[in-house]
């Protein structure tokens, strides 16, 4: 099993299941399974406010690795990339309601 981000390990999908992101990251990104649930391993959520939070609070472990962002950029996302995330949750999360 390989090293999938900083912790985890290789997500291996249930039958069923649809790969809808990869990157050299994380092969299983984002995948529906069923009609009704619906696979993230990124943040969708996310605002500046938790972002600044996670730096205040988990600072440390912002280590120095391939997938991994340092303060700096993290600092450095615009607010526009926010928006465009939040937009793709509402499509997923219609996506969800639609189908169940």
């Amino acid at each position: 099993m390989k090293e999938c981000g900083n912790k985890l390990k290789k997500l291996i999908l249930e039958a069923g299941a649809v790969r809808l992101a990869e990157s050299d990251a994380c092969e299983n990104q984002a995948f529906p399974l069923n009609r009704n649930i619906i696979g993230l391993q990124f943040h969708l959520e996310t605002i500046v406010e938790s972002a600044s939070a996670l730096l205040d609070n988990c600072a440390d472990e912002l280590v120095h690795g391939p997938f991994i962002q340092n303060a700096k950029d993290f600092q450095s996302v615009p607010a526009s990339y926010y928006q465009s995330i939040h937009s793709i949750m509402n499509d997923v999360l219609s996506y969800i309601v639609k189908k169940s």
